[in-house]
């Protein structure tokens, strides 16, 4: 959103081809992160690997529109489209509980269809046009990368200090109990973080 603002239309417009380019770039390597890393403390079933490959890609392209809808101007449609892509998998996953097949795959696979089907909702009905009028120019895709790790390297150092400091309990409670233990202990912290967010207000 930062470089996006300043940019020329058709910089800006070669921006967000590039990286829905560079998203199957990073879904290929998760894929075979997934795929070939050995999983010694939990199990992960190729059908899962699979679909939280695609998930991660759906997701990536959700989030390309979505902040390229910002960029543009238009909250208003970037707000639908979040609304489309959550709703969307409230109701699949309500659907697939009620059909009583809820199995890890299944569930993760809802979700990246409805982050796909926000993002090409999103692309076609309103990004398209934007591509359309104003002609990207050539960009390289290596300039890019080399663009974004510079604006974004902090983030993403953050976000793995982050993680590695809050998410990592389900790996470490799972050398000593139980999947289901481990899911139960993570809705019981969810629900403690809603409980937190009530008390702010």
């Amino acid at each position: 959103n930062v470089a996006g603002v300043a940019e020329a239309p058709d910089k800006l417009a070669a921006r967000y081809n590039g990286l829905r380019q560079i998203e199957i770039w990073i879904a290929g390597v998760a894929a075979l992160f997934y795929l070939v890393l050995p999983f010694k403390i939990v199990e992960v079933s190729w059908a899962v690997a699979i679909s939280t490959a695609l998930l991660l890609t759906s997701f990536l392209r959700h989030e390309t529109c979505r902040r390229m809808l910002f960029t543009l101007g238009f909250e208003r449609k970037a707000l639908f489209c979040d609304v489309l892509a959550y709703g969307g998998q409230v109701m699949l996953l309500v659907a697939l509980f009620m059909a009583k097949r809820a199995a890890l795959e299944y569930v993760i696979a809802l979700c990246a269809l409805a982050f796909f089907v926000a993002a090409e909702f999103a692309h076609r009905s309103y990004i398209k046009g934007y591509l359309t009028k104003n002609k990207p120019i050539v960009l390289s895709r290596v300039d890019l990368c080399r663009q974004h790790w510079v604006d974004s390297k902090w983030i993403v150092a953050s976000q793995f200090v982050y993680w590695g400091s809050s998410q990592l309990y389900p790996f470490q409670l799972a050398l000593y109990v139980n999947a289901d233990q481990v899911a139960k202990y993570a809705v019981a912290q969810q629900l403690l973080n809603v409980i937190r967010c009530m008390k702010l207000h």
